[in-house]
């Protein structure tokens, strides 16, 4: 059996720094929130308080574990 987890960076941009390659580790990004925001300080979606449409959503980090 495994187990995803899953943590919410605090970037938008992935770079070989910020991104290491790490075994059984996946970088998700390029995502983008529609008619939503994604509140940075309190790590949360919120409605959106702007004008704009789109908000680029932080890297999510994947780490597969295995359960024993």
């Amino acid at each position: 059996m495994i187990k995803n987890t899953y943590h919410i960076l605090d970037f938008s941009d992935p770079t070989a720094e910020n991104c290491l390659a790490i075994p059984n580790t996946a970088y998700v990004y390029g995502l983008w929130l529609e008619g939503a925001s994604w509140d940075r300080e309190n790590r949360i979606i919120v409605e959106q308080n702007n004008s704009a449409i789109y908000d680029k959503f932080p890297v999510i980090k994947v780490v597969t574990e295995l359960m024993t």
